[in-house]
Formats: structure tokens, sequence, C-alpha cells
């Protein structure tokens, strides 16, 4: 799946878990920045087209990332801390966030705007 690119960095101890994200790496020129953490019993987020590029990077758990509807869907699994996944504009993403309070930063390449609603 293209969608995977090359991984950050991770640093893993008792202290927890430290992924440095460099910017130059990043492909596109960053406007927002923003990290989401699933309750302990995981949840599931996103559930629109995306507006603008972004690149989803796990910091702690897991996250399946399901880009597509239907026939065309299609599922990315990140369990490494540092793991990627890229979303372009148009791309209708969701994401479930996997038991255990897993937690993901996502670069984007635009301002926030509300969700379109499915057509």
């Amino acid at each position: 799946m293209d969608e995977q690119l090359t991984s950050f960095p991770s640093f893993v101890d008792p202290r927890g878990t430290l992924v440095p994200i460099e910017l130059d790496h990043v492909g596109f020129d960053v406007r927002r920045v923003f990290a989401v953490e699933g309750p302990v019993a995981g949840s599931t987020r996103g559930e629109h087209v995306a507006t603008c590029r972004e690149l989803i990077v796990l910091v702690s758990g897991a996250v399946e990332v399901i880009l597509g509807i239907g026939a065309t869907e299609r599922t990315l699994l990140l369990t490494d801390p540092g793991s990627t996944a890229e979303v372009h504009p148009g791309d209708y993403i969701r994401y479930r966030l996997r038991k255990g309070r897993s937690m993901i930063v996502v670069l984007a390449d635009e301002g926030y705007r509300p969700p379109e609603p499915l057509p």
C-alpha cells in the first residue's frame, strides 16, 4: 500500500515513548498539527472526506487506518511507534484507535476546515 511512508524513529523505555518528527522528512509544508488519543476501550474517529493532505504518525498503541468506502476500501495497520500513513485530499478516512489508549499525531498541509458530508 503506497500510503505507508518511511517510519520516524521511536525511543521506548520505562519513562514512555518518544517519537521525534523531523518536518523536513514529511514531504509537504505542515500548517496544522493535532493529536488524538483513544479511550482505554478504543474508538473510531475520522469518518469524513479529507480536505487536505495529512500524515498520520503512530505515537503509541496501534491504529487501523481505513481509506475509501466499499470496493475501494483499503486498510493499513500501524503497530510500531513512528510508523505512518498518508491521506490525500478527497480520501474518505476513518481510523480505529485500538484498546489501551492508543495515540496518533496528524500533520496537515492546511488549517482546520469542518469536514464535508458524504454526497
